[in-house]
């Protein structure tokens, strides 16, 4: 048996998102949780394109009771909850380039 130590070295990757990347990932993951999507959150750190294109998209979703707005707060319903994935793809802004 040698007695040598044997060590790996993991390169350190880094991923930079784009604003689309991460308005996509933050309406993704808040739909998925209680917290929901916060709307004063979005246009802060995204802006009022994002916000306005948020709300439009949203617009049949919460007319079919999928999604709801509660205290500038948008979260599934009982009913949108099983749906909240593909719901949060069609919120998903694409970069059409």
């Amino acid at each position: 048996m040698s007695n040598e130590i044997v060590t790996a070295t993991n390169p350190i990757e880094i991923e930079i998102l784009t604003i689309n990347d991460r308005y996509n990932e933050y309406v993704m993951t808040g739909l998925r949780t209680i917290w929901g999507v916060s709307l004063e959150r979005i246009e802060k750190e995204f802006g009022k394109f994002y916000l306005d294109y948020l709300n439009t998209e949203a617009k049949r979703f919460l007319e079919d009771d999928l999604l709801i707005i509660e205290n500038n707060i948008l979260r599934a319903t009982k009913k949108g909850k099983f749906l909240c994935d593909g719901i949060a793809s069609d919120l998903f802004l694409v970069n059409l380039d």
